[in-house]
Formats: C-alpha cells, sequence, structure tokens
C-alpha cells in the first residue's frame, strides 16, 4: 500500500510540472497567471510571511 502510495505521489506531480514549463513558453504573462491559479494557499502564505517580517 505503501509503494502505491508513493507511485500516486511523483505521477501527479509530473503533470504540474509538465505544465509549468510549457506556461513559461506560452508568455510571461501566462507566468504569472500560473502560479497564483492553481497555488492560492502559497501565494496567501507569502504574503502572511512577508506581513510577519
Amino acid at each position: 500500500m505503501a509503494s502505491k502510495l508513493s507511485s500516486k505521489r511523483p505521477a501527479k506531480k509530473r503533470p504540474r510540472l509538465s505544465n509549468e514549463p510549457s506556461n513559461e513558453a506560452s508568455g510571461s504573462p501566462a507566468e504569472t497567471t500560473s502560479p497564483p491559479r492553481w497555488d492560492p494557499a502559497a501565494e496567501a502564505a507569502a504574503q502572511t510571511a512577508s506581513k510577519s517580517n
């Protein structure tokens, strides 16, 4: 079971990594709209860290 979970984790990250380079090739605006789109929690965390600092 553990091996199955490990196999699923990298598999899910693979498509995301594939989308990253695709957006970069698309253009700069696409890259800026990509991070906040599928990573709103990360941006919120960054803002909280900025306020903390």
